[in-house]
């Protein structure tokens, strides 16, 4: 059986794991961050059809008596994670660039002057 407390040491699992929680009439709801869902002793709260920004269109209330399974999901499935690459610019310098999930994004890091540059 399912407990609420299960489900909420998932969503607060570090590093998050993204997973599945299926019900009892056949559906199931994938839960890739730990913001689209909030347990609580008798039911979870699952975001549903969200944006890029995390924003859920709306919810669905899902009874903890109702949900048979919890499942780990493929890590492609949650968020891709965040990519660095260091470079020695100098022998007194290192460059490292940090490729967030938006391409347009990243962290330049000099030794003398440290500079976040954009593009």
């Amino acid at each position: 059986m399912v407990t609420g407390k299960q489900i909420k040491d998932l969503l607060h699992a570090v590093p998050f794991r993204p997973f599945r929680i299926y019900l009892s009439d056949g559906t199931h709801h994938d839960i890739t961050n730990h913001d689209m869902a909030w347990a609580m002793k008798n039911y979870v709260e699952i975001g549903l059809n969200v944006d890029p920004d995390g924003m859920a269109e709306y919810a669905v209330r899902c009874s903890i008596l109702h949900i048979t399974k919890l499942e780990d999901l493929p890590a492609q499935v949650g968020r891709r994670p965040l990519q660095s690459t260091f470079r020695l610019v100098r022998k007194s310098q290192i460059a490292i660039r940090i490729n967030s999930p938006s391409p347009s994004d990243g962290l330049q890091i000099g030794r003398h002057r440290p500079s976040i540059r954009f593009g």
